[in-house]
């Protein structure tokens, strides 16, 4: 397993969003488990790993050695990185190994990357959810109201579409990606001197 510093430059190495994306798609992102990713967020969040009432208490290393509240939305912290729970993690998952429209139906963890400032803080998940489903023509209102429309997108918008659209903005973002690995690591080397 990767150590918490990897992790934490892994994670700024991926590019800022003003889309949360899934736990899963996260882990994956930085070539973890879901476990994995969990136990990253939870040491974030606590500031370190272990009990402090048995003794096994351990800091984490600079600058990741403070308690960070990853679901506070609205505030920056060092990663950059915001975690929101929705719906019953509990419940269980699809196997989605295919492109499926149940993607959107999901339960779970979301992850936003990004500086605060660079967020629509009106598209929560549930906005979000409704805007893919509208993309993808599956949303309730197009499917009474218009279903010429929704055959139309079934019809003439394939997944590589979205797949090319997805790619030219994640190109778009790649220079804001460098700059807040360039940040992370100038922050993380004066917190070592």
């Amino acid at each position: 397993m990767p150590t918490l510093i990897e992790l934490a430059e892994r994670t700024q190495a991926l590019v800022p969003s003003k889309w949360r994306c899934d736990v899963h798609h996260f882990a994956e992102s930085l070539d973890i488990s879901v476990e994995e990713a969990n136990g990253f967020f939870k040491s974030i969040e606590e500031g370190g790993t272990g009990s402090k009432s048995d003794g096994s208490w351990q800091d984490n290393p600079a600058p990741l050695n403070v308690k960070v509240n990853l679901r506070k939305q609205y505030e920056d912290n060092v990663l950059n990185l915001h975690c929101a729970d929705m719906g019953s993690k509990s419940a269980p998952r699809l196997d989605l190994s295919e492109p499926s429209v149940a993607a959107v139906e999901q339960g779970g963890r979301y992850i936003r990357l990004g500086r605060v400032s660079s967020w629509n803080k009106n598209i929560t998940v549930k906005v979000q959810r409704e805007i893919v489903k509208y993309v993808i023509g599956t949303h309730q209102g197009l499917i009474q109201h218009y279903p010429d429309v929704r055959a139309f997108y079934h019809a003439n918008m394939p997944l590589e579409f979205l797949d090319n659209k997805l790619n030219h903005l994640m190109d778009e973002e790649n220079l804001q990606r460098d700059e807040r690995r360039d940040v992370f690591n100038k922050n993380r080397d004066a917190s070592l001197s």
